[in-house]
């Protein structure tokens, strides 16, 4: 077994108080690096680790609309980086303002507009103080 399928099991196994029914390791039979495309659907799929190490955000050109998964939240006009990688963020926030988009998704967030990249830029210096003092970065 290899070294992500035995950490993959062990974290089923810890949490198996949050699962609901009988839980299956099914691995991707599609992978990428870098970015995925689908022309002629206008979705582009792209790598942004960042909340985890295999996060990937999507990217809708026909509905300008950006998906962001567990990247970063947002709650009552704040954004909230979900990740401790200073470097990451910096890259993932060049990246997002590359595509033109018009609505943000997020994982665990309502429906943001454009002007959620400012709210995402102003998230650094706080997320750092709080990473700092809570000793969360790696």
């Amino acid at each position: 077994m290899s070294e992500e399928c035995s950490k993959w099991s062990k974290w089923i196994e810890d949490n198996n108080c949050t699962t609901d029914g009988e839980t299956r390791q099914c691995l991707p039979n599609i992978t990428f690096e870098g970015s995925m495309h689908f022309p002629e659907d206008g979705i582009t799929l792209f790598h942004t680790p960042f909340h985890t190490k295999d996060d990937i955000s999507i990217y809708d050109a026909v509905d300008k609309i950006l998906h962001i998964g567990d990247t970063f939240g947002f709650k009552d006009g704040v954004a909230y980086p979900w990740g401790k990688e200073l470097d990451a963020y910096k890259q993932i926030i060049k990246t997002y303002k590359q595509y033109d988009f018009d609505t943000i998704l997020s994982g665990h967030s309502l429906p943001q507009g454009r002007e959620a990249m400012a709210m995402m830029e102003a998230a650094e210096e706080p997320w750092q103080a709080y990473l700092k003092e809570n000793n969360k970065t790696n």
